[in-house]
């Protein structure tokens, strides 16, 4: 069975120019917002492995069930916006 071209899409310079500036407002307002990391530090932070989300998972319910032994050192309030971020699907 041969391959079709399914979709066709051609935008008009008034398109082109009217999403330009729609992007231009996205960036105007992430900017001092975002942090480019350079390959060094990707390596460094890396990423949540699969097997790893379950303990994450699991240190955020026992941070929920006894809250009294949250370590000093953790913001909560950051970990969970980072967890929403990052399990929110």
């Amino acid at each position: 069975m041969a391959l079709e071209n399914l979709f066709s899409l051609e935008f008009t310079e008034a398109e082109l120019a009217k999403l330009d500036e729609g992007l231009g407002l996205i960036e105007g307002v992430l900017i001092g917002k975002t942090t480019n990391l350079t390959p060094e530090q990707k390596k460094q932070y890396g990423s949540i492995a699969e097997q790893n989300k379950l303990f994450v998972n699991k240190a955020k319910g026992l941070m929920e069930q006894v809250p009294q032994h949250v370590p000093v050192f953790l913001d909560k309030a950051e970990y969970d916006r980072d967890y929403l971020k990052c399990f929110a699907s």
